[in-house]
């Protein structure tokens, strides 16, 4: 049986969120942290992982840049 060459494509995407850290911001840092929950749990449906995380503060604000990649086989 002859085999056929695989191919393998690797999307990927990222998603940034914008924290707030001050101490008077607590109802919408978690407002932000629940909407990143969903946003990561929508792209884990359709296939996707998280492959890196990396938190850059930034001033009044925490950065998080999520890297998401999904592969797929093509024969």
């Amino acid at each position: 049986m002859r085999q056929l060459p695989m191919r393998v494509l690797v999307d990927v995407t990222t998603l940034t969120t914008n924290v707030p850290s001050g101490d008077d911001e607590a109802g919408r840092r978690m407002a932000k942290l629940a909407a990143r929950d969903e946003d990561l749990r929508a792209h884990g449906h359709s296939g996707y992982r998280v492959c890196t995380t990396v938190v850059i503060p930034n001033g009044d604000y925490v950065m998080i840049v999520d890297t998401l990649e999904r592969e797929e086989i093509q024969q």
